[in-house]
This record gives structure tokens, C-alpha cells and sequence, in this order.
């Protein structure tokens, strides 16, 4: 009894331990098999999704940027919705319509998890950009930036 009872535990004690991200011992990796992650989103390049919105304009641009970020200056046709509501907000998008989600990380990662969480939510089609707003403006489109100005 003894010979099954210890290889058993050092299995289970060893299984244990590969849940954990290398190198973030303290965070539970995720569940869902890599090829499963993203199987509908793709990431695409300012000028990708430029091309993307110039062919569906009827397509939802998603800002997953804070408020502050969004003022400065936001792609047109952007709803903001920032990355910690959009769980409690999918009801707010038509689950029909592609989604191209975009904030403010340089490598697209806010905007790829949103995107993971439209597809997870059974939004039909979900891409992500993925670099920043700023690669937008420096690719040489335009940046919609509110009027600031006071009402007369």
C-alpha cells in the first residue's frame, strides 16, 4: 500500500506545481489550452486595421483605454469602454458586428485580453490592434480629440 500511496503524491504534488506561470509563482495559469486562446480574434497593425474599418465601417471601434487616454485622443468612431468594465458591459455591443478592440499598450496586450473576453462572451467576429493608439497617429491617421474649448 505504501509503494502506490507515495508515487501517487509525488504525481499529484508534481501536476500541482505546472498550473503555476514560470517565473509568477503567486498566479494560476489559465486553463484554457493555447490553441483555444484567441481562435477567432487576430491581431492586426494600425494600418491592418485601418484597411479592416475602411472595408466594414459599420464595424465597432472598442477603446478599452481609461477616460484621460480617450480625451487625448481616440480613434474615430471609438465607444470607450474601459478594460475593468467590459465584463459588466458586453450588453452594450452587438454581439453581431466585428469588434476591433485598441488601447493604450505599445504591444496590444489590454486590447487582446478584451478581445479574449468578447469571444468568450460568443461575439462573432473580434480582432485586436495590436500596437497602440499612438502607432495609429504616427502611421498617419487621424486621432479624434474633443473640443476642449468652452461653449459660447
Amino acid at each position: 500500500m505504501l509503494r502506490f500511496v507515495l508515487p501517487f503524491t509525488v504525481i499529484v504534488l508534481l501536476g500541482a506545481s505546472c498550473g503555476r506561470l514560470a517565473g509568477a509563482p503567486d498566479q494560476v495559469a489559465s486553463r484554457t489550452p493555447v490553441s483555444q486562446t484567441l481562435t477567432e480574434a487576430q491581431g492586426k497593425s494600425a494600418v491592418e486595421a485601418k484597411r479592416l474599418l475602411d472595408e466594414q465601417p459599420a464595424g465597432i471601434v472598442l477603446d478599452v483605454r481609461t477616460n484621460d487616454p480617450y480625451d487625448q485622443g481616440h480613434l474615430p468612431g471609438a465607444i470607450l469602454i474601459p478594460f475593468q468594465e467590459l465584463p459588466d458591459r458586453l450588453s452594450d455591443l452587438d454581439k453581431n458586428k466585428t469588434i476591433i478592440t485598441y488601447c493604450g499598450c505599445s504591444n496590444g496586450q489590454s486590447a487582446r485580453k478584451a478581445a479574449q473576453i468578447l469571444l468568450d462572451a460568443n461575439f462573432k467576429t473580434v480582432y485586436y490592434m495590436t500596437e497602440s493608439a499612438s502607432a495609429w497617429r504616427d502611421a498617419g491617421y487621424p486621432l479624434v480629440v474633443p473640443d476642449t474649448q468652452p461653449a459660447a
